[in-house]
């Protein structure tokens, strides 16, 4: 998969949903996404429909706040979402780097390359 080039959407909101924030489709709100609990209980509920982190900013910034991402606005209007510790002061952006054109899709595809790194 090239995380680089998965543009915003369903199948992008799907994958931080259940690779990143640890949901999966609730049992008991159709079309809402949950934390699953013990015992068959859960919480936190998200519509699908309506939770989009790869266009939300809102939606976006706590997986930037739970994966430690830093935020970089660039030169030409895009941005940069790296983890904390590979933020240096010149040079290439390191591999981590998710890079987009609006700031929650950076966070995304960062979130991704960072979710690949753990398995």
């Amino acid at each position: 998969m090239n995380i680089d080039a998965m543009p915003a959407g369903p199948k992008m909101n799907e994958l931080m949903a259940t690779e990143i924030m640890g949901w999966q489709l609730s049992k008991i709100h159709l079309g809402f996404w949950a934390t699953p609990l013990e015992d068959d209980c859960e919480y936190n509920h998200h519509d699908i429909d309506e939770w989009s982190p790869s266009t939300d900013i809102a939606a976006a910034w706590p997986i930037a706040e739970r994966l430690r991402l830093c935020l970089i606005p660039r030169v030409d209007g895009g941005w940069n979402a790296l983890p904390w510790e590979d933020v240096r002061d010149s040079g290439p952006l390191p591999a981590s780097a998710g890079s987009a054109h609006t700031a929650p899709l950076a966070i995304c595809r960062a979130a991704l390359k960072a979710g690949e790194g753990d398995k």
